[in-house]
């Protein structure tokens, strides 16, 4: 009845399982579910994926007794619902298809922001939608807004599809309302979509510290593709800082972030442990931001002190391709570190124009990487020099070399 939340960064603390699964979905119209759907994200990274057909089950959540007036508690409804899915479906994992139909599910959650900067709540904030321990889910044709807390987290699904959705939040003083969160989720789509909320836009996560490392489930084989981003006061899409069950195989192409402090971003921190690896970034727009291309390693918040101050995670294989900017005021700054290294980093065709000229603007710490052909502005000293047809020009001798100017 009553479902635990700790380690997952933000909150921490219990709230009614309802809450758990799908938070104040008031205004969605049915569930669907189709049992032999399989669609084959073998090879995501190749960029090939396939909606599903039709499903062949509906189940009305006005036939559960749902009311969608934005003020009925639909707690009792939604769990009828699932309870019949559940009975139809037999034993084993609930699959799930969440269509709108251009409606929107609206959380309400000023009330809840406001309380939580007063810190005077006892419960943890609930995601706005929630699917916990599921697979073949899509999500499609609808408006999620006012999210308490996170708008829409799958935690440990696989199959999921997020299409055609649009996710809005105030860009400021609307804590925590991350746009789409995968946690521990394993073949992913997430396309068509804008978003501009007041935090990550997107973050793919796996679990925090000696949590995460426990439960042992990475975020792996994710597309991520044709959105538009906005976030002032985290990324547009982020990995981390949460990502101890390990973070790998992600591509992003094709994405827009503007008037947004930064566009992408990867956390992580001594104590998490895990590895964040074999991530693609192709064609990405950048407009109007304080720092284009960010990746730390000193994102040092955990859940309590007992974290493993030897759990080094391992930050390698990055790569950034079709890159282009315009008043980006810093537009790559890598702080890797001598325990935590980057390693394996190469940038293409790389071109962010500034918001004005400053010396130091590609910012480097304990990288190894690689640059092909011409890329503004000038790459740090830390990375190999390659031409365009891939033949070494200069290597480095100075992969350890801190250039770092805090004050930029």
């Amino acid at each position: 009845m009553i479902e635990t939340y700790l380690g997952r960064g933000g909150d921490s603390g219990s709230f009614p399982m309802a809450m758990f699964l799908l938070w104040a979905l008031t205004f969605a119209s049915a569930f669907y579910w189709r049992p032999s759907w399989r669609p084959n994200y073998a090879r995501v990274r190749v960029g090939i994926l396939k909606l599903v057909p039709l499903p062949r089950a509906n189940f009305d959540l006005k036939e559960f007794g749902g009311v969608g007036d934005g003020m009925t508690d639909n707690t009792e409804a939604f769990e009828a619902a699932v309870a019949a899915i559940r009975e139809e479906r037999g034993m084993g994992q609930l699959e799930r298809w969440q269509r709108g139909n251009n409606g929107t599910i609206d959380g309400q959650g000023q009330v809840w922001w406001t309380r939580f900067k007063q810190r005077a709540l006892n419960n943890t904030r609930g995601p706005l939608v929630q699917f916990m321990w599921s697979r073949d889910i899509v999500i499609s044709n609808i408006t999620l807004r006012n999210s308490p807390f996170w708008n829409l987290h799958p935690y440990d699904c696989k199959n999921v599809t997020v299409s055609n959705v649009t996710i809005l939040a105030p860009v400021t003083a609307a804590p925590n309302t991350d746009g789409i969160d995968p946690d521990s989720c394993e073949d992913m789509l997430i396309e068509n979509c804008y978003i501009a909320v007041g935090d990550d836009g997107i973050a793919i996560k796996s679990g925090w510290d000696q949590y995460g490392i426990r439960y042992g489930r990475p975020s792996s084989n994710i597309v991520i593709r044709n959105l538009t981003l906005r976030s002032t006061v985290s990324a547009g899409i982020s990995i981390g800082s949460e990502m101890s069950g390990g973070v790998e195989n992600v591509t992003v192409e094709n994405i827009h972030v503007w008037d947004s402090r930064r566009a992408i971003r990867i956390k992580t921190a001594p104590g998490r442990g895990g590895y964040i690896r074999n991530i693609t970034y192709n064609n990405v727009t950048i407009d109007n931001t304080m720092h284009g291309i960010v990746l730390v390693t000193d994102y040092n918040q955990h859940p309590d002190e007992e974290y493993d101050r030897a759990a080094i995670p391992n930050v390698e294989n990055l790569s950034f391709t079709g890159i282009y900017g315009k008043d980006v005021r810093i537009p790559v700054q890598i702080l890797g570190s001598e325990d935590i290294p980057i390693r394996g980093v190469s940038f293409r065709n790389v071109t962010m124009k500034l918001h004005k000229k400053k010396d130091n603007v590609f910012q480097c710490a304990y990288v190894e990487g690689r640059v092909f052909g011409s890329i503004f502005p000038a790459p740090c000293k830390n990375l190999d020099r390659y031409d365009d047809n891939g033949q070494l020009v200069m290597k480095s001798t100075s992969h350890n070399v801190s250039l770092i100017d805090y004050a930029l």
